[in-house]
């Protein structure tokens, strides 16, 4: 007997058994790698057609009897050529620094082929309990780690948002109807063009106010005491120009040895994750966006763009408070006096405002232009492709995505190439380009990132100004 009555939830119960069987109404996927489309022409089923590397696909289910009840995280694992052996592994959750680990529950195994391409199956669950939940559900920051038998997977931090609010959404209907009310709000129906063009606006004046603040921030950790001029206003306003009219370059020259930079040097340890963040974003659907824009395939970028448009799941609606208190604290230690003792501050108020609210992409854009500046790229490239995902045809994202992986040339030449194909006036975007990557003294210079826009200005002809932008009568000399 099926009851439908909760927003989240099914539940069905077995009389012969007296059984209740409680799902979550919704699976929730994570999904990463590139699986080549050769071969499967012939295959009409859309779900394989999305099929990547790596397929992880989870339901929560609770079942309750007389004599027990438990809550079973459902797993299915679609891997490409090889097993990814879930069960010699474990799942780690790591709710504010402390880890739970659960064992994968081994019930199916199957191989199959999907066109020409071999994909290992394999079904099982995790056995958790209302505790664990409750962690879960209760975590400021939540980190997870799929372990298989030599490998494992961490998603990003804007899809453990996702999944805490799933795991919110089934307590809520599960376990305890007072709890979590602010925070399970259904997702969010997709912004039409009209909404989304007015609701720039807000995006660009936060944005000028963020990044001149930001820019006072790291200045403010000079030992010498530079008072802040026009030029870091002039900066912010070139930026936001830059991201709404980008330009790039034909990756000929995407071989070319690395340019020495007169900023400061991102770490090792930054380097490794920016790598890592890099090779990430390849291996999404953005990363086809810019071999396109690489082979100057401008259809192809539409079409990719367009797609992914139709395919975007806006994040979960959090708790917007939460979300904005945050957001206030960042602002607070970036005007602080000594805002550059307060930096690292200023990133945890970010990421706690982004965790509340993880469908506030304007907070979440601010965030990786602060993060950048920081010289923390690796994570930054990750919560901008978090927005490009879900807005794929957003200029201002993918200027700061180029500038972020400048120190992998190839990777910020396509970005920038498909910036411009996006921008909205081609005489300002070069124009941007001219200006913006040559001011010195600033956090956002960088030799890497002046070469890349000199190198896309170089063959911008290459670029076709797109039927929807605008061309203005040039004002360059």
């Amino acid at each position: 007997m099926l009851d439908s009555s909760a927003k989240f939830i099914t539940k069905e119960f077995d009389e012969f058994n007296d059984k209740t069987v409680i799902k979550h109404r919704a699976k929730i996927a994570w999904r990463f790698g590139t699986v080549s489309t050769m071969g499967m022409e012939n295959t009409f089923d859309l779900a394989l057609s999305q099929l990547r590397r790596y397929n992880f696909e989870f339901q929560l289910r609770r079942v309750k009897t007389k004599e027990s009840d438990l809550l079973v995280l459902d797993c299915s694992l679609t891997t490409l050529d090889d097993w990814y052996h879930a069960r010699n592994g474990d799942l780690i959750f790591n709710c504010d620094q402390e880890n739970y680990k659960f064992e994968f529950s081994e019930t199916q195994t199957n191989v199959d082929h999907v066109g020409d391409k071999l994909f290992c199956f394999e079904t099982g669950y995790y056995l958790l309990s209302q505790d664990d939940i409750k962690k879960i559900c209760d975590s400021e920051i939540l980190k997870i780690r799929l372990k298989g038998d030599s490998e494992y997977i961490e998603p990003d931090l804007g899809w453990c948002a996702q999944f805490k609010n799933y795991c919110q959404q089934f307590y809520n209907n599960s376990y305890d109807a007072l709890a979590y009310q602010s925070t399970i709000a259904e997702t969010p129906t997709k912004r039409g063009s009209a909404t989304k063009s007015v609701a720039r606006w807000p995006w660009v004046i936060g944005g000028l106010v963020v990044l001149f603040l930001i820019y006072i921030a790291l200045s403010s950790k000079d030992d010498t005491t530079a008072s802040v001029d026009t030029s870091s206003s002039s900066h912010s306003s070139q930026s936001l120009a830059l991201v709404n009219s980008q330009s790039t370059e034909n990756g000929s020259d995407t071989q070319s040895s690395p340019v020495s930079s007169s900023a400061p040097q991102i770490s090792r340890g930054e380097q490794r994750q920016l790598l890592q963040a890099i090779s990430d974003l390849r291996a999404t659907r953005l990363g086809n966006v810019m071999e396109f824009a690489r082979a100057n395939n401008w259809t192809a970028v539409d079409q990719e763009v367009t797609a992914m448009t139709a395919e975007a799941q806006s994040a979960p609606v959090g708790d917007k408070n939460a979300a904005h208190i945050a957001y206030e604290e960042a602002m607070t230690d970036l005007k602080s006096d000594k805002a550059g003792d307060h930096l690292s501050d200023a990133i945890d108020a970010f990421t706690q405002a982004i965790n509340a609210d993880p469908a506030d992409l304007r907070m979440r854009y601010e965030f990786g232009v602060l993060l950048i500046m920081a010289k923390h790229n690796g994570e930054a490239v990750r919560q901008l492709s978090y927005a490009l995902v879900r807005e794929p045809d957003d200029a201002a994202v993918w200027a700061d995505t180029a500038r972020a992986t400048a120190n992998d040339r190839a990777t910020s030449i396509s970005a920038l190439r498909v910036a411009i194909w996006f921008s909205k006036n081609r005489d300002r975007a070069t124009q941007g380009l001219l200006n913006d990557p040559k001011e010195m003294g600033n956090p956002f210079h960088s030799s890497e990132y002046e070469a890349v826009c000199a190198s896309v200005l170089a063959d911008i002809s290459s670029i076709p100004i797109r039927p929807s932008s605008t061309k203005e009568a040039s004002h360059i000399n």
